[in-house]
């Protein structure tokens, strides 16, 4: 099947402008010969198509024709070396979702262009008096995201763009029978499990009862059920407030800095927010709760017929790992609750955040 390469190229001077400051930040980076960057779009495109459609499609699509322009290489044509400098692409690894393909993947078949896939990367070329190799290594801290992207010397060619990766299988074990404690919080650290010792220690007894060391995927899926977002150890643990006492906002008070007070909670989210909204329902207080920490999103009553779901989720994007996996992580988990809520919600608008959908009027009961 055709692939096509299309570079989109930004025209001077607007390109020395924009790539000022990536030369800027390769040299506080480290390397002080850096001279000159220029940077250029690239675009993967895999079809029944022919060069000249997609060659219309980069100059009607992918280029602004005031300042950019483009150039179509096909899979055996000699790709384009630096009259001076070093060439790099930083290219997405296999798995990490491109929105930009996906959109002009959209775009390109409503234009009745027979696309099967596109993919994106971008392309540097850096002169001065620079080693490749510290190149590499610099612009894989400085412009690319070493858990997402994968830098690249030269060309990674013309190729198809779902090539699948290939991957040789192999049983690891992580050996932590016979750790100490300061290597079992190193452990931690180093393996990004962010498991507290006492948590170390559990798992520790429990792979020692079965006289064996977990493989890397065991430990990892205990540090991901683990963890703060999927068990809430801190919403739901004993905490204890030693200080000034708690006054409500309506009661203006100046507060007696001498007075302190000492409350303890056995279980944070319910002996606050879950126990508040008990006894409000109990009072016959507020709106009508029809569903309230039981289902996926809480549900109060909108009129005879229909109720309203809510959901805000509970953690911050993971996004400096997955940009846009990792919002989407935030605002999908809002929408997939709503709609996995009584016999299935339909979500609204998904405010500008991105935190928790507005709310959505549907049939409850």
């Amino acid at each position: 099947m055709p692939v096509f390469r299309i570079e989109i190229v930004p025209h001077e001077p607007a390109a020395a402008s924009r790539n000022s400051g990536v030369a800027a930040g390769l040299r506080e980076a480290g390397l002080p010969g850096v001279e000159f960057v220029r940077a250029s779009r690239l675009f993967f495109l895999e079809g029944e198509l022919t060069r000249a459609v997609a060659a219309r499609a980069a100059r009607e699509l992918f280029a602004d024709p005031v300042t950019e322009s483009s150039e179509v290489l096909a899979a055996g044509d000699e790709l384009p070396e630096p009259s001076a400098g070093i060439a790099l692409e930083i290219h997405l690894r296999p798995g990490v979702m491109d929105p930009v393909a996906e959109s002009a993947l959209a775009e390109l078949r409503a234009e009745g262009i027979d696309v099967d896939a596109v993919r994106t990367a971008r392309r540097y070329v850096v002169g001065g008096s620079i080693d490749a190799g510290e190149l590499v290594k610099t612009i894989g801290r400085v412009l690319a995201n070493d858990c997402i992207e994968q830098v690249v010397l030269g060309t990674a060619g013309v190729r198809p763009s779902q090539q699948p990766p290939v991957f040789a299988f192999e049983l690891r074990r992580v050996a932590l029978r016979e750790l100490d404690e300061a290597r079992l919080e190193q452990l931690s650290r180093a393996g990004h499990l962010f498991l507290s010792l006492d948590e170390m220690r559990a798992i520790q007894t429990h792979f020692r009862g079965r006289d064996r060391d977990p493989t890397d995927l065991e430990l990892e899926t205990l540090a991901q059920t683990w963890s703060e977002h999927c068990v809430h150890k801190t919403l739901k643990s004993a905490i204890v407030y030693r200080g000034a006492p708690l006054r409500l906002e309506a009661d203006r008070a100046p507060p007696d800095e001498s007075e302190t007070v000492e409350i303890r909670y056995e279980n944070l989210l319910q002996d606050t927010i879950v126990r508040a909204t008990q006894e409000l329902m109990a009072a016959g207080r507020g709106p009508e709760c029809l569903s309230v920490f039981e289902d996926n999103a809480g549900v109060i009553a909108f009129d005879d017929d229909y109720g309203i779901a809510f959901k805000v989720e509970t953690h911050n994007h993971p996004s400096a790992i997955e940009p846009y996996g990792g919002a989407a992580t935030g605002t999908g988990g809002c929408i997939r609750d709503i709609i996995g809520c009584g016999l299935g919600a339909k979500p609204s608008e998904v405010s500008p955040i991105g935190s928790s959908p507005l709310p959505s009027a549907k049939r409850f009961r």
